[in-house]
This record gives C-alpha cells, structure tokens and sequence, in this order.
C-alpha cells in the first residue's frame, strides 16, 4: 500500500474518531445538566483526545515498521536462496536482491530468471 493511501486512510480515521468524540462529550454534558456530574473540559477537547489516541499508536507503529522494513524483507528473501548463492560477495547480493526486487514487482529481467530467483520473488 502506497504512502499516500494510508496517509488518507489515517486521516479519515482520525476524522472519525474526533466526531465519535465530540458526539459522545456533548451527550455527557446534556447529561450533566439533567443532575448527572459535570464534564471538566469542552467537547472539543473529548473528540481530540479521542482522535489522538486513535492515531498516534498507528502511526507509531507504521514509522517502526517502516524503519525495521528491509531488513525484515531482505533476511526473508535470503532465507529462499539456495546457500551457494549466499557465499557470494555483498554486491553481488546486493545485485540478486535487485533482481528479485524487480521479478516480484513485474519490472522484469534482462536475461532469463534462475529457479530460487522467481521462487524468492513469489515470498
């Protein structure tokens, strides 16, 4: 999922936990003024904090992902890889890497694909 999409999916969560809020603070302070204990801040602060704690873990959470991403990906692709390819040096993983980047994405290559190559494509 690109960036942009889950950008826009977390604003609109975000949207929508801040009216869930807002909603529910302001039935309370109705509430509050039939005899019910009255609310110590304004709507609108509910629906923020409302908000916030609905995103900021996400968000968190997304950002720690992101970082600990390829490394992630990367030792699960080599673990695919048959061993005597993994003697080899580290550009010349770095270029196989490449390649089965390219295989699972569609780009293609210029030569014909090994077997472990478009097995570690399909993971």
């Amino acid at each position: 999922m690109s960036n942009l999409v889950l950008l826009t999916v977390l604003l609109m969560v975000m949207a929508v936990a801040y009216q869930i809020g807002l909603v529910r603070s302001k039935r309370m302070s109705v509430a509050a003024v039939d005899g019910g204990t009255r609310m110590h801040s304004r709507p609108a602060y509910h629906g923020t904090l409302v908000a916030l704690w609905t995103v900021v873990p996400a968000a968190l959470i997304y950002m720690v992902w992101s970082f600990f991403q390829p490394n992630i990906l990367n030792s699960m692709v080599m673990s695919q890889l048959p061993s005597e390819v993994l003697t080899a040096s580290d550009n010349e993983l770095r270029i196989l890497l490449n390649r089965i980047i390219n295989l699972s994405t569609g780009f293609g290559l210029a030569d014909e694909a090994q077997a472990y190559e478009l097995a570690a494509a399909r993971c």
